[in-house]
């Protein structure tokens, strides 16, 4: 009887072993991620603003151009630096802009799927 109790306990521990390589491999294998899924490549992240230059309180628009392989060029996230004072308003690769103090403000889109790549486009904005 305890033979038997070995051998079943090996052979889960075998089973167990091959689902995991199954759902690895289903998975992408080890880094990949659902924030970065498997043979998601992104190269780079660009920005423009049109206009680059506003007077306070009217809006720029900024759109973000991905790099990469299809699925990895999805969205980003904004940022504005300095923050205060502004609005950003996000719209998956585009985004609006417009601040209530003068200044030159860096908006920064950071990929989605591969927060290593961002890309910054500058907005003056003039009394």
């Amino acid at each position: 009887m305890p033979y038997r109790t070995k051998a079943r306990r090996a052979l889960i521990r075998r089973a167990i072993a091959a689902a995991v390589v199954l759902l690895e491999s289903a998975c992408g294998g080890e880094g990949a991620s659902a924030s970065n899924p498997a043979g998601c490549t992104v190269n780079s992240v660009g920005v423009s603003a049109s206009p680059a230059t506003v007077k306070i309180g009217a809006a720029a628009t900024l759109t973000a151009t991905v790099s990469g392989t299809a699925p990895c060029t999805r969205g980003v996230t904004w940022s504005p630096s300095p923050s205060g004072g502004t609005t950003l308003t996000a719209n998956g690769l585009t985004a609006s802009f417009s601040a209530g103090v003068p200044g030159t403000y860096t908006i920064t889109a950071t990929s989605s799927d591969d927060p290593s790549k961002s890309g910054a486009a500058m907005v003056t904005v003039t009394p």
